[in-house]
């Protein structure tokens, strides 16, 4: 099978936007990121892009530049524990040679205003000089509105807590091989990249935990293994469940102000309030203090938007019945279970249909009727 293969890494500076941009061509297609603040062409970056994908072709990875020693080290730990979620394999990549990288200095997060990275922020206050958004991923790099809204009120955040505020914008997304697999096991290798086209100026860089067991993308046990001699990039907040820190943040004004969760975007607002992650959220909220102080979401009766949830990822259902327990509203509970019963049959319907072969107009007459 033909190899992926990555050219040397470009860079370009425009004295009209006063933007650094760096780039690849990989398979063919250019990978880029972007940034008003300095970035580099470390191909590091380029190789966590492609790490999963290749693995889940089959396909070597043949890189035409120079690689940290450190990252080609990790690189065949982290293929083991992705074989070990995933079941996806392929020859270590060939790279050109490699070197030892200076590490810097300075301490980062990457930041959303979501639960877990604003309890990330909560829990390191005063030892994070950055915080860290992309776009392109939670949010699409066509709509530019909801981009600019956003990195907005994380430029405000970072104002309030003494820490500086950077967006790299990234295509990454979008590359016809990144794009192969699921967001789920992608989105931490794929915050790597971004760490890495910092890492002239950033030597740490937290992720906040997801309260999902592996096999997930991001992971204490996968998370460290994108690091190199320059940057060490690490999981915060591993072990903490999604309600506990919900709990740590209820009361912070800048949650109450600012907290965004939702990438469904089905609305202006930032919150839609509808969409599953949305309902969640607010439902974790109501547990713990008034919802009501929460302007980031529209108004709206939220036993209703409980009912109305259709899909519950899998991996998710195990918080909504911890939600169900810990709610003291017996409507609430009661519109939790129903839900959650309703995604239950729903879910065999699906896995029944798929088993018979039957075509997507059928599944659609079977889950309306």
């Amino acid at each position: 099978m033909d190899p992926i293969k990555i050219s040397e890494g470009r860079f370009h500076f425009s004295e009209e936007t006063q933007t650094y941009k760096v780039s690849w061509d990989i398979d063919g297609e250019d990978l880029w990121f972007e940034s008003q603040h300095p970035i580099v062409p470390r191909a590091e970056a380029a190789l966590c892009a492609m790490a999963i994908p290749s693995k889940f072709l089959g396909r070597q990875i043949v890189l035409e530049d120079e690689v940290d020693a450190t990252f080609v080290e990790n690189q065949s730990k982290a293929s083991d524990v992705i074989h070990r979620y995933w079941g996806y394999q392929a020859p270590e990549p060939q790279v050109a040679r490699t070197v030892h990288r200076k590490h810097a200095t300075g301490s980062a997060m990457f930041f959303t205003a979501g639960v877990d990275s604003l309890d990330t922020l909560k829990r390191n206050l005063g030892t994070c000089d950055v915080l860290v958004n992309v776009l392109g991923f939670d949010i699409a790099l066509r709509d530019p509105d909801r981009n600019k809204k956003s990195f907005g009120n994380i430029e405000k955040v970072a104002k309030e807590v003494d820490a500086a505020a950077i967006s790299v914008a990234t295509n990454l997304r979008s590359h016809h091989l990144f794009k192969l697999l699921p967001w789920r096991e992608t989105h931490g290798a794929a915050l790597a990249c971004v760490g890495h086209v910092l890492s002239d100026q950033i030597g740490e860089i937290r992720v906040a935990a997801a309260d999902v067991e592996p096999p997930w993308g991001q992971s204490s046990e996968l998370d460290p293994l994108w690091s190199s001699s320059a940057i060490q990039i690490k999981t915060d907040g591993g072990g903490v469940l999604r309600l506990d820190k919900v709990i740590s943040i209820a009361e912070w004004s800048l949650a109450k102000k600012y907290m965004k969760v939702c990438w469904e975007n089905r609305s202006e607002a930032l919150n839609c309030g509808e969409c599953e992650k949305c309902v969640r959220t607010q439902v974790s909220i109501s547990i713990v203090t008034d919802l009501d102080q929460y302007e980031v979401f529209p108004s709206g009766n939220l036993n209703r938007r409980v009912r109305r949830l259709r899909k519950v990822p899998p991996a998710i259902v195990p918080q909504w019945y911890e939600l169900a327990e810990k709610t003291n509203d017996p409507q609430l509970r009661k519109a939790i279970n129903r839900m959650l019963v309703f995604c239950r049959a729903r879910n065999a319907v699906v896995n029944t249909a798929k088993s018979m072969g039957l075509k997507k107009e059928h599944l659609s007459w079977m889950l309306r009727n």
